[in-house]
């Protein structure tokens, strides 16, 4: 049997479709991303694996004028809002970073979602190459699945394109084999304040009745 390219029907899985960004999405944005980053209106931000392009819908909402999101796949371009069409730029992230607007350089990168894709010494790799594009205070936000949380497996394991599994620890790995400066790792939380604090109880309780809870 002959070797299958997920990616081609990858719109359909996703059912890709031009997304609207709610007041939630952006308190979540500021939760997650925004505040994290230390983000100002005036950075250049630069959105590796932007996908449908809910965070340049934010960065876009929060006065931010310029920003880029890169992603793979073609066929978001025909998705994407008007608003932000513009910013997107179609190639794999490597081949951008090294392209011919390599003038270009960013205070902040996001990468979301991206890194379980690469195998981990082309994750290293993208991470080498954000030196040549980047300011020298840059930041940048990762997230992934993690692996060594039991509720991150779903996520991790949900899709075959999934090529590499971390942890905090692996991650902090990849990062320090790539010079960069890890200043915190923390779970990403989306849903009501009343979902976020029944969670982090629920943690805590399990965290105490293990003998080596899970990195949640």
């Amino acid at each position: 049997m002959s070797k299958y390219n997920f990616y081609t029907s990858y719109a359909r899985f996703k059912e890709y479709h031009t997304v609207r960004i709610s007041p939630r999405n952006l308190r979540e944005f500021d939760r997650n991303i925004w505040r994290p980053l230390q983000a100002r209106a005036k950075h250049n931000f630069l959105e590796l694996g932007c996908g449908l392009g809910h965070i340049l819908l934010c960065l876009k909402a929060k006065g931010v004028s310029r920003f880029r999101g890169t992603d793979t796949d073609k066929n978001i371009a025909a998705h994407l809002s008007e608003e932000i069409r513009s910013h997107f730029t179609v190639g794999d992230a490597n081949r951008f970073l090294r392209g011919k607007t390599k003038g270009e350089i960013y205070d902040r990168v996001i990468m979301l979602d991206l890194l379980e894709h690469l195998t981990a010494n082309a994750g290293f790799s993208l991470l080498s190459d954000l030196h040549r594009r980047t300011a020298q205070d840059a930041k940048i936000l990762i997230r992934v699945p993690n692996a060594a949380s039991p509720w991150g497996l779903q996520n991790q394991f949900g899709d075959v394109t999934h090529i590499t599994a971390y942890t905090p620890a692996s991650l902090k790995q990849i990062a320090i084999a790539a010079d960069w400066k890890i200043e915190k790792i923390y779970p990403h939380r989306e849903g009501s304040a009343i979902k976020i604090f029944t969670d982090a109880v629920f943690h805590r309780f399990v965290a105490a009745m293990a003998s080596r809870p899970p990195e949640i």
